[in-house]
């Protein structure tokens, strides 16, 4: 899968690397919707390998920022597999082929995600009330209330380690899928006329705005993810070869 740094031209999108391009059109449809959902799950995946590249180097002392970087790596892999915008990924199609082992370890995440990091439903938090009694003859029988609270700890380094691997072998299956699918959209445009790619809309990333209230406007931009792609994913991909030098 290859990475580009935009770089517009007279305020048309545009690639580094492509200067003699007249233009870069859009596509549509569910299929290009596909490769899109596939580009962000990766960006999500690198996101989650970089916060455990850095837990490596921060400092054991800082405890919040490691558990911050921890529930955010945890977290950006998750959501790949969560119902959303896009088409979520396969559990059983990336990590069935792993072995009973690899879908325990990713159950284990998706579980550890729902029930402490996102929503507060896990047995390995706990919290009490009591109240500390007085020494005897003391006017009063209460000293203060308190509030005693147990927190358990999954940042160690053996689910690090199993997150690592869960994170690794996700990508690889995103960077096979990417490639196949994008493949399939290059076949089809390579078999329409040139004329009429050159008529076809310029790609337009649209400055909607990017507050958590804009929901609205997501929604709108990104209706057809609703749809499926044209062939089956899965048949392509398992067996896939490396893409072809184009």
């Amino acid at each position: 899968m290859e990475t580009g740094k935009r770089q517009d031209r007279n305020d048309a999108f545009a690639v580094e690397g492509y200067a003699d391009s007249p233009k870069t059109i859009v596509i549509d449809g569910d299929d290009a919707e596909y490769v899109a959902d596939l580009g962000l799950h990766r960006a999500d995946l690198q996101f989650a390998a970089d916060c455990l590249r850095h837990l490596d180097i921060i400092d054991v002392r800082q405890q919040v920022l490691r558990e911050a970087v921890w529930y955010a790596a945890v977290s950006h892999f998750c959501r790949c597999f969560m119902h959303g915008k896009r088409h979520p990924l396969d559990r059983d199609s990336i990590f069935g082929p792993e072995g009973e082992t690899a879908l325990e370890v990713f159950d284990m995440f998706v579980q550890l995600r729902n029930k402490q990091m996102a929503h507060d439903v896990s047995g390995i938090t706990q919290t009490r009330t009591g109240a500390i009694l007085a020494a005897p003859g003391k006017p009063y029988k209460i000293e203060r209330i308190v509030n005693a609270q147990s927190v358990g700890n999954s940042l160690d380094p053996r689910y690090i380690k199993q997150l690592h691997l869960v994170v690794d072998c996700a990508t690889r299956w995103v960077q096979r899928s990417f490639d196949a699918a994008s493949n399939h959209l290059w076949d089809a445009l390579e078999a329409v006329p040139y004329a009429e790619l050159l008529s076809r809309p310029a790609l337009d990333m649209q400055q909607v705005d990017r507050g958590i209230r804009a929901t609205n406007a997501y929604k709108k931009q990104r209706q057809s993810r609703r749809g499926s792609p044209s062939f089956a994913w899965e048949d392509r991909i398992q067996n896939a070869e490396p893409p072809a030098e184009k």
